[in-house]
C-alpha cells in the first residue's frame, strides 16, 4: 500500500518539501539547540545542503509539517 503524498489534519499538513521551504528549513537546521539531536545532518547548514536533500524528495521519504502555510519541521524516512 502507497502512503498519500499529502496528510491534512484541522491544524497541521505533512507535504512534499518545496523550494519555497528552504529558508525555513535552514534556520531551523542552523538552531544548534535542534541540530545537536540530528547526527545526520551538517551544521552550519546552508542552501547547498537543502538543495541536495530537495533534489532527492523525488524519490519520496521526504516531507515538511506545516501549519498555517509555516514550515514547522521536515523529515526524512529512510
Amino acid at each position: 500500500m502507497a502512503l498519500p503524498t499529502r496528510l491534512e489534519t484541522g491544524r497541521l499538513c505533512l507535504r512534499p518539501p518545496e523550494e519555497k521551504d528552504g529558508p525555513a528549513v535552514i534556520a531551523g537546521l542552523n538552531d544548534i539547540a535542534t541540530s545537536r539531536w540530528l547526527g545526520r545532518v551538517p551544521h552550519p547548514y546552508g542552501a547547498g545542503d537543502f538543495a541536495a536533500w530537495l533534489g532527492r524528495a523525488e524519490a519520496g521519504g521526504r516531507w515538511v509539517i506545516t501549519e498555517g502555510g509555516a514550515v514547522l519541521g521536515a523529515l526524512t524516512l529512510e
